[in-house]
């Protein structure tokens, strides 16, 4: 397989994503697009993710 054409794979794409847990906002207007083999996470301010 050609690697110009992993590349273009996108697997999850996120747009304008706002999450609250409570009345505390978690996340504001996330948008991201995640391809294939790309491995991705999140890590909060305190280390956790």
């Amino acid at each position: 397989m050609i690697i110009e054409e992993l590349i273009c794979l996108e697997i999850l794409e996120i747009k304008n994503l706002t999450k609250y847990y409570g009345n505390v906002l978690g996340v504001k207007d996330l948008s991201l697009t995640l391809y294939k083999g790309e491995i991705f996470g999140f890590i909060g301010p305190n280390g956790e993710g």
